[in-house]
C-alpha cells in the first residue's frame, strides 16, 4: 500500500503542487503580500516542488530530512512570512 502511495506522488507531483497552489497558498497572508511578483510566486511553486520531491526521497530511504525543512523556514523567516502562515499553508496540506 506504501509503495502505491509513494508510485501515486512520483506521478502527480506538479498537480499536487498546483492544487495546494491554487486551493490554500492563494489564500495566504504571504501570497497577499507577494501576488504582484510573478516571478516569486514562479520560484514559491518550484521550491515547494523541490522540497515536495526532498521528503517524498527521504521517506522512500526510512527518514525524514527535516534540515531541509529547516531551510525553507528560515527563508520564509526572512521575508517575513508569519511562522503560522508558513506552517498552516504547508505542512498541513502539503
Amino acid at each position: 500500500m506504501v509503495k502505491q502511495i509513494l508510485y501515486f506522488l512520483r506521478n502527480e507531483d506538479t498537480k499536487i503542487v498546483d492544487y495546494w497552489f491554487s486551493t490554500y497558498y492563494m489564500r495566504s497572508e504571504e501570497y497577499a503580500l507577494r501576488k504582484e511578483y510573478p516571478e516569486y510566486l514562479i520560484r514559491k511553486k518550484e521550491t515547494v516542488l523541490w522540497l515536495f520531491h526532498k521528503i517524498e526521497s527521504s521517506l522512500d530511504h526510512g527518514y525524514l530530512n527535516t534540515s531541509t525543512l529547516y531551510h525553507y523556514g528560515e527563508d520564509a523567516k526572512d521575508i517575513k512570512t508569519p511562522l503560522q502562515s508558513l506552517f498552516h499553508n504547508v505542512i498541513i496540506y502539503l
